[in-house]
């Protein structure tokens, strides 16, 4: 008897329960998708038809377009606008009896700070009178009767109850010149009340 062999490369290895398997889950999913294709829709279709059949709602048109009408520029005639705007200011001389500060006074610590820096923590009523506890931003306290000065704007303390500081300023209006605005310093409020 004569038995042929094959090498194993003209036929490949020998996997038939692998490939039956793997045959057979490929049938099962096919049967699957064509299953769930097979029904007519009709579930579908007669949502299709009633939203069909609602009317339409009316839709405002759209306003018309605004038309943008160029202006030219005439470099000869406007000034270049990449150079900041300089407005002229006058200049006016302040008169010699107008309000000035003493700039040749000694500063006081406080002047050092602007207002919103500074809190009032505290009242004090002495026998040489009322005193104001002013919290720095460095968290010292320091006394502060009338008299004296505090803030950037020459601040001068005129009066003082429980509550707060009255403090004249004196500050530079947009001419130049110097005016007087009275300031209440008083103890902060705090946020939410």
């Amino acid at each position: 008897m004569i038995s042929a062999t094959y090498p194993s490369f003209a036929f490949g290895p020998r996997k038939t329960g692998l490939r039956s398997v793997v045959r057979a889950m490929l049938l099962l999913c096919g049967l699957a998708l064509f299953a769930g294709c097979e029904s007519g829709g009709d579930d579908l279709n007669q949502w299709l038809h009633s939203v069909k059949a609602r009317k339409a709602p009316n839709i405002d048109p759209l306003p018309a377009p605004v038309v943008y009408e160029p202006v030219p520029y005439r470099p000869h005639e406007e000034r270049t606008p990449f150079e900041p705007v300089v407005l002229s200011v006058p200049d006016v001389k302040p008169l010699a009896s107008e309000i000035s500060p003493d700039l040749q006074r000694q500063r006081e610590p406080l002047e050092e700070f602007a207002l919103s820096e500074l809190s009032l923590v505290g009242t004090l009523i002495r026998g040489e009178g009322m005193i104001a506890l002013v919290k720095t931003p460095q968290g010292e306290v320091i006394r502060v009767q009338q008299g004296n000065y505090m803030g950037r704007n020459f601040g001068l303390v005129e009066s003082m109850d429980q509550q707060s500081l009255v403090l004249r300023e004196i500050v530079k209006d947009d001419t130049g010149r110097w005016q007087r605005r009275s300031t209440v310093f008083g103890f902060a409020v705090p946020e939410g009340g």
